[in-house]
């Protein structure tokens, strides 16, 4: 049987695998002859976004459910596709072109738009390739992104519908705006900061007003309070002319529930251009609407001297003018404000009116006579769509019953431009889902199209249909929509969960997907977020693949994260689940190199298991199958994993595979075990389970195989519990060997007295003796005591290990002895506090302590000050011996027998701070070292030496701290060094290209380039190289380009062109001889139809009018469209017809056959 390598390299086959996989159509989505196919759509990431711990994740998950219901039911859809993400795509392309002296406006929308696709074509393979890493077994067939033409045509379709059920509205209503990105936003993509700040308490006529943006107040001119308050009463509804920021102004005074009266004064102004609770006090009383801050953040011309200053800035002399004229009545310095901001660009929100394309979330639909926000809040009530965990369900329902009008227009460029036009001959918007070619009433051409572009969660929100073909009935449609999962983080429940069910169930009258599994945020080692701003906390899943393989960071990405749970993930954890990887790898290897060839062909059947322990073996099996099957259905992917990994650790490895290694191998149980592990674990564990079992010489892929079914005539009750019973003894004899401190090498004698299961333990003889390392066993049905042994006791069974010359029985004893005082001790302390009166009072229970205490007998003991008065001498001696720490463990000692002894408490506390000022002391000697290191240039070495720090004294903050400041220095010290190794590679690249040695220059070129795939130099001096040898290679075919080998030629050139596609003649070259082999073969071609109808008159002529009707045939699959060809047929095919039926007549007549006349034509044809 030939082995596989000794050790598994991920990056040697990962790869290879995946694309194994993806060319042989194991991940197309198939339908299914019944019933609907699992199916998934793929959260699109963003195309110009790069893989993080939030992709993985959710790749991860995905992929688990995709592969075990395509294994399961035989066929499994997940859509993958990618996002056009309107802000984020368009802020990157502004900054690029800001590097170019340039912005959008100097481009124009046109230019801007065809630079912006041009980034996110570039972009989008990184991406894509990213979720290639990480296994994922999408039909990339069926790829979308969400401004294909037919996602943009389920988009306009969407919109022209809701406009025409009333439900898309423009209005003048106040949104939430980025100045920075000129744009709106919806209230879910706000996001909030909180920022200490001052805030300003103002005299206003009768009352002191507060506020934190004195900025926006220049024109308030009511002053509300609530209707009960006592304090105000006297004011309501009068009227003062009180000074202000530019002069008098006349101010009335209201009564509205919405002014709080314990915030603040209970007194507020409103400003209705600017606060969304202010512009609907202003449209329910008729207040007057007006703009001081404009769309760039800057003062308009209401606000006087100040206009055009920008708000923020401008805060602080508006305040100087109103402390001038005694407006000021004091500022709070140090107040906390909840600031919000730009989910994207973190600017300051400025909400402000405008008009704006909204979707009325309260109007009830026509025909089903319930509002979007009812059927979305009615879809989940009544269990449609299920959200795990359920806990969700309640903030899914607070969120939907808050919604307000979505506001779905975009100031943007990049996007789906709103499907509405203008025409000059009437305000009433022209909306269409084609472009109109003029205006339905005047007949105009001069139309203009809304130049606003729709939010990006427009778009979105129709995904899981859009992308199967809808507004068309697809095949596609019909059989994976609704969708089975939307598997996603739980921080976007509100931006797009929702709002797929609110489009989804307008559009198609179906809920968007039947469950919700919402996963959690990946936390670092301590559970605090990831942040880019403190780098030593993030794991970037890429390096982690590089480093551990796929295999390694999906299993740690999945087992121990649960849904909606936060879960800690650290590279030690990755590294252990690659520890697991191995396991796999050599414990197949074992296994196959116990295989013959003849092994692998047999077909298992019930028959071959045979031994008891390999009835114990699959017997676990078949339930290990149940469980895993029930726990994926249930969605509990972290138990189905864990299960699965410690089945294959601690049964197969640790049990069966040590009993195969004697003499009570089954190679048929043993690739039956393995096949069944590798199917379960395959979900997980992709990459290392399929190149396994292509060692298996196995028919198929094991992507394709089928998920393993539970078989209840394999299982064997009886044998498993007996066989459990042999696992059992011998665990407990080895417990036994490390509490008693016997070495592994010491052959210890064991009697067992088995009772009942006496046959088993005979018959598994050499098995516990091997795995025991017993080295005289005896094994009776009973017997007496053994003096000098340990006893051990399980169901029915004694056994014996003898003691005698093996271990010191008095060591033992005086050890034994000094635990049960210890135990005594602390159950002494018990006694005490349960007779304790003041305990009596509190009335706590009592009662299992008090069962507790009399269930046990023990010898009384001296009180506990006195069991302890030993140990606080012995600390205070080590206290001023300064040995703080040996101290302290034994203050702990203490605690650990009596953990509520105050006094040890205390010198605990008093030690724990002499250790801190001791280690303060320390510390800082050890930076001052560490920091001279680094000024003579070792700034490596000091770095492993603070990270021994660090092992010793974790908590220590100062070194901490110093730590990410040495981490900074190395790495601007290795980023220089780096820099200095590219410049010189670079130098010996262009001098290798100077003096012609391409081939060199073009092997140096790939190695820099896999290890610098970005740097902009190196990518110019390549391309240089690539274009140097592709002139080269076309001069010296200068002769064929003389020939008319057009074909040849273009071959040639195409061959060139995957060398380097960007070289500037090669394009142009292709298309010419393109143009000429078209030209040629038309030539050829029609050469051919004149020959060809040359042929076809003589033969006609000639009367041979079967041939005639095949070259017409011929002519006809050369030219599908030639008239000539067909008119010949038609005319050949006549005579033809009526030269066979003059013959069969004649036949007929000559041999007297007796025919009907009348059914003469039916012989003929026969």
């Amino acid at each position: 049987m030939k082995e596989i390598p000794k050790t598994y390299d991920a990056t040697e086959y990962e790869s290879k695998i995946y694309k194994k996989w993806e060319s042989s159509g194991a991940f197309k989505g198939k339908h299914k002859a019944k019933g609907k196919t699992f199916s998934i759509a793929m959260p699109p990431p963003n195309a110009t976004g790069t893989l993080h711990l939030g992709h993985a994740v959710m790749l991860a998950i995905q992929d688990i459910m995709t592969r075990y219901h395509r294994m399961k039911d035989g066929a499994a859809l997940w859509l993958p596709g990618t996002d056009h993400a309107s802000i984020a795509t368009q802020n990157k392309v502004e900054q690029l072109i800001a590097k170019e002296g340039l912005t959008r406006h100097d481009l124009g929308r046109e230019k801007f738009l065809k630079r912006t696709a041009e980034f996110v074509a570039n972009s989008q393979n990184i991406i894509k390739n990213q979720i290639r890493s990480m296994g994922s077994s999408c039909d990339w067939s069926r790829e979308r992104y969400t401004l294909d033409a037919d996602l943009s045509l389920a988009v306009r379709t969407v919109f022209k519908s809701m406009y025409e059920d009333g439900l898309i509205y423009r209005g003048y209503r106040i949104v939430n705006w980025c100045p920075r990105c000129k744009s709106t936003l919806a209230d879910d993509e706000v996001e909030y900061k909180e920022k200490k700040g001052k805030f300003y308490y103002m005299k206003y006529g009768p009352v002191i007003i507060g506020t934190a943006r004195p900025e926006t107040k220049f024109l308030d001119k009511v002053i509300v309070v609530h209707p009960d308050d006592k304090r105000y009463k006297k004011y309501i509804g009068k009227s003062f002319d009180i000074p202000w920021i530019n002069g008098k102004v006349k101010a009335t005074v209201i009564a509205d529930k919405s002014s709080d009266p314990e915030f603040g004064t209970g007194a507020m102004t409103i400003t209705p251009a600017h606060s969304f609770i202010d512009f609907d006090l202003a449209k329910k009383y008729g207040f007057e609407v007006i703009k001081i801050i404009d769309e760039n953040g800057n003062l308009t011309d209401v606000t006087g001297e100040f206009a055009g200053m920008n708000a923020c800035e401008a805060r602080e002399k508006i305040v100087e003018k109103m402390e001038k004229h005694g407006l000021i009545d004091h500022i709070d310095e140090n107040y906390t404000h909840n600031l919000s901001v730009c989910y994207r660009c973190g600017t300051p929100i400025e909400p402000l009116p405008s008009d704006q394309w909204f979707i009325n979330v309260d109007k009830k639909l026509p025909k089903r006579g319930k509002s979007l926000k009812q059927m979305s809040i009615e879809a989940v009530k009544s269990k449609k769509i299920k959200i795990l965990p359920d806990r969700f369900e309640k903030i899914y329902f607070h969120w939907m019953n808050n919604l307000h009008d979505w506001c779905i227009s975009r100031q943007l460029w990049f996007g789906h431009q709103i499907p509405v036009w203008y025409c000059d001959c009437s305000k009433t918007p022209i909306v269409s889902i084609e472009t109109p070619k003029n205006c339905p009433k005047c007949k105009s051409k001069k139309l203009r199209q809304d130049p606003d572009t729709l939010d990006t969660w427009f778009s979105s929100g129709l995904w899981t249909f859009s992308t199967l073909g809808w507004p068309k009935k697809t095949d596609d449609m019909k059989h994976f929509h609704p969708t089975s999962v939307m598997e996603t983080g739980y921080d976007i429940l509100f931006f797009w969960i929702a709002r797929m069910i609110i489009m989804t169930l307008y559009a198609t009258n179906e809920i968007p997907f039947k469950t919700v599994y919402l996963h959690g945020l990946i936390r670092d080692k301590f559970g605090n977020k990831m942040s880019k701003s403190k780098p030593e906390t993030c794991i970037d899943p890429l390096d982690m693949i590089k480093k551990y393989g796929t295999d390694s960071v999906r299993l740690s990405l999945v087992i121990g994260g649960t849904p909606g749970n936060d879960m800690r993930l650290y590279e030690e954890k990755i590294a252990g689940y690659r520890n697991f990887v191995n396991k796999i790898w050599n414990a197949s290897r074992f296994v196959l190199m116990n295989l013959e060839s003849k092994d692998l062909k047999a077909k298992f059947t019930k028959s071959a298991v045979k031994s008891t322990a390999d009835k114990w073996m699959v017997s676990r099996l078949q339930e290990l199958i149940k469980d895993t099957t029930r726990l994926i259905d249930e969605f509990r992917f972290s138990e189905a994993g864990n299960n699965t990994y410690d089945f294959f650790w601690s049964v197969f490895c640790d049990w069966y595979l040590e009993i195969s290694k004697g003499e009570h191998k089954n190679p048929a149980v043993l690739l039956y075990t393995l096949k069944t592990l590798l199917k379960l674990l395959h979900p997980f564990m992709p990459f290392v389970t399929e190149q396994i079992w292509s060692s298996l010489n196995e028919k198929q892929m094991l992507i394709l195989e089928e998920w393993p079914k539970f078989d209840k005539s394999l299982m064997f009750k009886k044998d498993e519990e007996l066989m459990q019973n042999v696992i059992s003894a011998i665990s407990e004899i080895r417990s036994a060997r490390a509490d008693l401190h016997i070495n592994n090498s010491v052959k210890i004698p064991v009697t067992i007295y088995a009772g009942t299961k006496t046959a088993i333990f005979k018959e598994k003889n050499e098995i516990i003796k091997r795995m025991a390392q017993i080295g005289e066993l005896n094994i009776e049905k009973s017997g007496k005591p053994i003096p000098s042994s340990v006893r051990i006791f399980l169901s029915g069974i004694e056994i014996y290990i003898s003691l005698a010359g093996i271990i010191n029985v008095q060591e033992e004893r005086a050890r034994i002895e000094k635990d049960i005082k210890e135990k005594q001790g602390f159950l002494n302390t018990l006694e005490s506090r349960l007779s304790n009166k003041g305990l009596k009072k509190k009335k706590r229970n009592r009662k299992p302590l008090q069962k507790c205490s009399k269930n046990l007998t023990y010898t009384k003991m001296p009180s506990i000050d006195d069991v302890f008065q030993e140990q606080f001498t012995a600390i205070d001696a080590l206290i001023m011996q300064s040995n703080l720490k040996d101290a302290y463990a034994a203050a702990l000692e203490i605690l650990q027998i009596d953990p509520y002894n105050s006094k040890a408490q205390k010198y605990k506390t008093n030690i724990e701070r002499m250790i801190k000022e001791h280690n303060d002391e320390f510390v800082d000697k050890e930076i001052a070292k560490l920091k001279e290191m680094q000024k003579q240039d070792q700034t490596k070495e000091a770095l492993l030496k603070l990270n021994q720090l660090i092992g010793m004294m974790p908590e220590s903050k100062k070194l901490l701290d110093f730590l990410i400041e040495t981490q900074k220095n190395y790495r601007k010290v290795e980023e220089k060094t780096k820099s200095k190794e590219l410049k010189e590679l670079a130098t010996q690249l262009k001098s290798l290209i100077e003096s012609n040695e391409l081939e060199k220059a073009l092997d140096m070129c790939s190695e820099l380039l896999s290890s610098n795939p970005r740097n902009a130099e190196i990518i110019n001096l390549c391309r240089k190289v690539r274009w140097i040898i592709i002139d080269r290679k076309l001069d010296a075919k200068k002769s064929l380009f003389d020939s008319n080998k057009y074909e040849d030629i273009l071959n040639f050139l195409y061959g060139l062109k995957r060398i380097e596609s960007t070289h500037k003649g090669l394009e142009k070259l292709i298309r010419n001889i393109d143009a000429k082999l078209y030209a040629k073969q038309m030539d050829e071609k029609r050469d051919f139809i004149l020959k060809a109808k040359e042929d076809i008159n003589y033969l006609y002529q000639m009367s041979k009018y079967e041939e005639c009707v095949r070259a017409a045939n011929e002519l006809l699959h050369m030219d599908p469209k030639n008239s000539f060809a067909k008119r010949m047929i038609a005319k050949a095919g006549k005579k033809f017809d009526s030269k066979v039926r003059k013959e069969l007549l004649k036949q007929m007549d000559e041999h007297k056959l007796q025919v009907d006349p009348n059914k003469k034509d039916s012989y003929i044809k026969l």
